[in-house]
């Protein structure tokens, strides 16, 4: 399930807004809340954390936009922002950096609005339902990417370590890694870790978002933070 947010502190608008994403979703089982409010927004993320969140933002001036998609995609990088405004951003560069993912200009603009939302969901569709197939006495196991926070080897096992569970399988870490493909970072030696559930990097390792530390051992340090910056920002290219 997706948490699609709105904001507009103009209340007609955000009436406008909620009615034409009520169209678009139909009848797709989605959590959909309006905000009047930015606060009220903000602290809803942060103390909620939705897994899945696009948040469609619409104000007179494009700095609360910005200051707020910088603010949300701190918190979740592969959150989906779409800044509504009439007039378009003198630094457009800028804005993709801070992390907006999409611009519409007006709520009024039905044909851009209904692609935004199309292409948030597919961005969903590709990234969210991935499993990991893994192999044990009992057969195959299939487990959801989005649940793993890290992975650890232990010896010959490799511990697969969730928010509310963890799995354990007979194999090196080298074939979970090429198995997990971009969403996984090995930082170490011993542990791969889910990019999509990195807080931020203290100074001898990651924070995750569930509040667990994983080491990152001195030499993959710096490439570790490029190839976590180069993912977040989707560059097909490592940033340098």
């Amino acid at each position: 399930m997706i948490e699609i947010l709105l904001f507009s502190s103009d209340l007609l608008e955000l009436s406008a807004l909620k009615k034409k994403a009520e169209q678009i979703i139909g009848s797709m089982n989605h959590t959909l809340l309006s905000f009047g409010n930015v606060m009220d927004m903000m602290d809803y993320i942060h103390s909620s954390r939705p897994d899945k969140m696009m948040i469609f933002f619409s104000e007179n001036s494009v700095i609360p936009g910005i200051e707020a998609s910088l603010k949300i995609y701190s918190m979740n990088p592969k959150s989906r922002f779409c800044l509504i405004r009439r007039d378009a951003p003198d630094d457009l560069e800028a804005m993709f950096f801070n992390g907006v993912s999409y611009y519409v200009p007006s709520v009024q603009d039905d044909v851009r609005l209904a692609r935004c939302f199309r292409r948030f969901f597919e961005f969903y569709d590709e990234s969210y339902n991935k499993m990991l197939m893994l192999k044990n006495k009992a057969g195959e196991q299939a487990i959801p990417i989005r649940q793993i926070l890290y992975c650890m080897s232990d010896k010959r096992k490799v511990i697969f370590v969730g928010k509310e569970r963890s799995w354990e399988f007979y194999y090196k870490l080298d074939e979970i890694e090429k198995m997990a493909g971009n969403n996984f970072l090995r930082c170490h030696q011993s542990y791969l870790v889910n990019m999509d559930r990195i807080e931020k990097f203290v100074e001898d390792g990651l924070l995750l978002t569930s509040g667990d530390f994983v080491p990152v051992s001195r030499k993959k340090y710096f490439s570790s933070k490029r190839a976590y910056l180069s993912y977040v920002t989707d560059s097909k290219e490592p940033i340098l």
